[in-house]
């Protein structure tokens, strides 16, 4: 009935307060809308809202005025601000539209006012509501660095799969469908104007099992011929009983379980394209049987357990090129067996005669939201993959670091589950078959052609570039992949020709090729010698050159197959020296994160180099001479505000500095963790110095990041925590963090209390700021698990427990500072008390102790030098069990240190350990 009364509404709105497009600014925003999210809370007065429509077109069809929503705050900032009309963003989803409630998309809105009005103020009007989750401009779209086609293949582009949920994969064409940026996607389509797969490319699906009888899977999965399936013989004496769509590792079997997780892992690469069913894979072929094939390698049962590394093995053995792999270590350790099989399969996939030489592994990157050791996408000869969301940006989730090659589309993701069904789901699992999907459509086009070591530069050229660090090259790219998987050389580029010519510089450009990868480009003065700017992938360049000085320039095309002949070369001939007059102009700053920015001008013609001059607001200006390009970077703080000017310089003048430009970079962007429950607990105190909030339960998660508190480099202070409402006398396990390398993650090394409460007791534990962080507002998170065996993650939310967020200014010149107690050793009396054990010893960087506390109890932990001063001291309530507890010694001069445990009873045990 909900979804009949919401439909009715969604209609009478688009029938009554429909309107035509207004004009966007010049910066691609539109005049006079916004859109805005409800919060998902308001799905009842929406109802009512409906009811409220029915009953007025009942009593006068013709009414035309402005609808309240019954959404008071929101209709009273509506009225004031002179509402025109409003519409629904994302049209009403028929028999999809249950599934788009279940994403929220129903609670979208664009508002209509005066062209006129400020949107910024409207904007910050909005966003104070707790009625509305989101706010956004409504901006123009275009699709990027997308490679030309000739003429032919637009006419001839008819290849439009006729599956009936394909137009739900925003991942593979993105027109804002879902609630995305359009043109936030892997540009599939196009690329299925070239290829669409080709039965003789086998990937491997290393994951739970793939439902082979799923009728959007049947036709394209991998089958061993040679093998007669359930006779129990190794038929064609491969090892293997009864493999005949692949192999049951867990279960040591040929029988395949189908499981959720690798079903739509397969069906995101080659779920059966346009046979008229469900949905559409990236090299599914074309509805007649020609779709990749999917062998299944089954490692798991469920979620997680023990794996084999003989997957591996058996798909190269057995003709798979391409091995997908959803799933990771739960630690950094990377197991040898699965480095060698890997380099197996690296090494021993493919061949003469078959898809490619070599095989390529590809691994998901993780979601824990961190940079750390993950294993195996870590590893040197796998492709990493991160995952991205419906605008193009990092998911909240993903992994990310200088490891990662690529990144894809990740969240959301809809494709094939298990019983003929589909539906969606995010995770870097999600993202890294887009990534095997394109990979095995180039080897569709270029079957036979490439190395595995081209597959891999291929795919990481093919990308389109990211505003964010640690995602790879950038995000796939299909056109750009298969556009350059060519079997034969490429033609010479065509209509080289100079666009701008300076005496500093020379702009040159010329006609894209198709199936060109890179572009070698050759000038020199008259009789000179050749200068060659190797591997361009634009279609452009810009050149240094001297004044006045004759040149010629020539090009040529290159891709895995061959490479073309140099092209005739042009002639140029450079300027003599102007004077400049006009200051640089149309200072942006296009990327601006709350660690870095990018600031871009246009070029002033006839100029050699630019000074810049960089300040925080207030402060002296920082002056940098000679850069010879039009953009800068530089390091940054987060809440900061800045300011920038430019001038442009060569031998004969100077400009005067612009005019200043003024940015503030924005706050860190942590993880997520609302989404925990607090029926049983929530966080009911946090003290930090300055910071004193008793709070009620905040529904899982408690945004207090007003509240902030000074921290000074190389101190020790006392944190204290508390939960309320606690049921019954289950344990709570606490962490907390603080952000002290200022990075937006919360890593493990960050930890600054963890311990359990019995109900609602406080815990009261004491850190140590590290003296070699930077000054700086950082990150406090405070999280709490009620009962369970396990310590709270950063990001995770708890399934019962609560999270809060919090700010601290750390302050300090970098000094090490210790407390004013000054301790004297006691002597070792607690050889009955306690066991500790360090390693390493002597300690470099770090150390860790092993302490086998022997029964519950309050215990103090300290490390001191050899003349007595404190480093660090940490008062615990703990358990009865084996504590591990890390100290970095990396800032920490070289000598004897003493690490002093200390019970309730005052009986202490001593261990020694020496830093160099």
């Amino acid at each position: 009935m909900k979804t009949k009364i919401l439909a009715i509404l969604f209609g009478l709105l688009t029938m009554h307060l429909s309107y035509g497009q207004n004009p966007f600014s010049k910066t691609g925003i539109k005049k006079g809308s916004i859109r805005v999210k409800f919060d998902k809370n308001q799905q009842n007065t929406l109802e009512k809202h409906a009811k409220s429509i029915m009953q007025i077109r009942a009593d006068n069809p013709k009414f035309d005025g402005v609808i309240p929503t019954g959404i008071t705050r929101f209709d009273a900032i509506c009225k004031k601000s002179g509402a025109i009309k409003m519409k629904r963003v994302f049209r009403h989803g028929g028999k999809h539209e249950a599934k788009h409630q279940e994403y929220g998309l129903h609670l979208w809105y664009e508002v209509e006012f005066n062209t006129n009005i400020d949107l910024k103020v409207l904007m910050q009007k909005f966003s104070a509501l707790s009625e509305i989750s989101t706010t956004s401009y409504i901006r123009r779209a275009s699709l990027l660095d997308k490679p030309n086609v000739n003429k032919k293949e637009i006419n001839n582009k008819t290849f439009t799969p006729n599956d009936p949920k394909y137009s739900d994969q925003w991942h593979y064409n993105n027109t804002g469908q879902n609630g995305g940026t359009p043109g936030a996607d892997i540009n599939l389509p196009d690329a299925w104007d070239l290829v669409t797969g080709n039965s003789n490319v086998v990937v491997a699906i290393t994951d739970l099992g793939i439902d082979y009888n799923h009728e959007d899977l049947k036709n394209n999965m991998w089958t061993n011929d040679d093998e007669i399936p359930g006779n129990n013989i190794d038929d064609d004496n491969n090892g293997y009983v009864d493999d005949y769509y692949g192999y049951n590792f867990n279960q040591d079997k040929g029988e395949i379980s189908p499981g959720e997780h690798g079903t739509h892992v397969a069906g995101t690469v080659a779920a059966e394209t346009n046979n008229g069913i469900g949905v559409s894979g990236i090299a599914g072929g074309t509805g007649k049987g020609d779709g990749v094939r999917l062998m299944s390698c089954q490692i798991l049962v469920s979620n997680s357990g023990e794996v084999d590394a003989d997957a591996f093995i058996y798909a190269a053995d057995n003709g798979a090129v391409i091995s997908q792999n959803s799933w990771g270590f739960n630690s950094s350790n990377f197991p040898a067996e699965f480095k060698d099989a890997i380099d197996y399969f690296t090494d021993k996939a493919g061949g003469n005669g078959t898809a490619m030489q070599g095989g390529l592994v590809i691994f998901a990157s993780g979601n824990d939201n961190k940079d750390g050791d993950y294993y195996p996408g870590k590893y040197e000869r796998c492709m990493a993959v991160s995952a991205l969301d419906k605008d193009n940006k990092k998911a909240s989730y993903s992994n990310f670091g200088s490891w990662v090659d690529l990144s894809a589309p990740g969240s959301d993701v809809l494709s094939t589950m298990l019983n003929n069904k589909y539906g969606t789901m995010s995770g870097t699992s999600m993202a890294c078959p887009h990534v095997s999907g394109v990979a095995a459509l180039v080897l569709s086009r270029a079957y036979g052609i490439l190395t595995n070591e081209e597959l891999r530069e291929l795919l990481t050229l093919a990308t389109d570039p990211l505003d964010e660090s640690g995602l790879g090259t950038g995000a796939i790219n299909a056109l750009k992949a298969v556009s350059t998987a060519s079997n034969e050389p490429p033609p010479a580029p065509q209509n080289l020709k100079t666009s701008v010519v300076e005496p500093a510089r020379i702009t040159l450009v010329w006609d894209k090729v198709n199936t060109a990868v890179y572009y070698n480009l050759q000038i020199r003065k008259i009789n000179g010698n050749w200068i060659t700017y190797e591997k361009l992938l634009s279609n452009t360049i810009t050149v240094k050159t001297d004044a006045t000085t004759q040149y010629e320039i020539r090009i040529k095309a290159e891709n895995f197959a061959g490479e073309s002949e140099y092209t005739t070369p042009i002639k140029a001939t450079t300027p003599d020296w102007p004077a400049l007059s006009s200051t640089p102009k149309n200072i942006t700053a296009p990327v601006l994160r709350f660690n870095f920015i990018k600031f871009t001008w246009d070029h002033v013609y006839g100029s050699k180099e630019y000074d810049v001059q960089f300040r925080e607001n207030g402060k002296d200006w920082n002056t940098t001479t000679g850069i010879e390009d039009n953009e800068f970077e530089t390091e940054a703080s987060q809440l900061t505000n800045y300011e920038f000017r430019v001038k442009a310089k060569n031998p004969i003048s100077d400009t005067a500095y612009s005019a200043i430009i003024s940015v503030m970079t924005p706050d860190i962007p942590y993880c997520d963790p609302s989404g925990g429950n607090t029926a049983f607990s929530h966080t009911k105190l946090v003290q930090l110095e300055s910071i004193n909030n008793t709070s009620g339960s905040d529904g899982g998660y408690g945004d207090y990041t007003h509240l902030s508190t000074d921290l000074q480099k190389g101190n020790t202070y006392t944190i204290n925590v508390a939960t309320g409402g606690t049921f019954g006398f289950s344990k709570n396990r606490f962490r907390a963090w603080i952000d002290f390398n200022q990075d937006g993650v919360f890593a493990d090394d960050e930890i600054i209390l963890e311990g359990i409460t019995n109900g609602s007791s406080p815990l009261s534990q004491t850190f140590s700021v590290p003296t070699n962080v930077k000054n700086g507002i950082a990150g406090l998170r405070v999280s709490h698990i009620y009962g369970g065996f396990k310590y709270p993650d950063s990001c995770a939310p708890p399934f019962f427990g609560e999270v809060e967020d919090y700010k601290v200014h750390i302050k300090g010149n970098g000094v090490l500072l210790v407390d004013n107690e000054n301790t004297q050793i006691p002597t070792d009396n607690g050889d009955d008390l306690l066991s500790v054990v360090n390693f390493p010893n002597p300690a470099h960087n770090m150390f860790k102790a092993e302490i086998n506390i022997p029964e519950k109890g309050s215990y103090t932990i300290k490390l001191i030098n050899n003349m007595g001063n404190v480093i660090t001291k940490n008062q615990i309530n703990t358990d009865k069990g084996i504590l591990l507890k890390e100290f970095d010694t990396s800032n920490l001069p070289q000598g004897l240190y003493h690490l002093i445990i200390t019970d309730s009873k005052n009986k202490s045990i001593i261990k020694q350990v020496m830093v160099f």
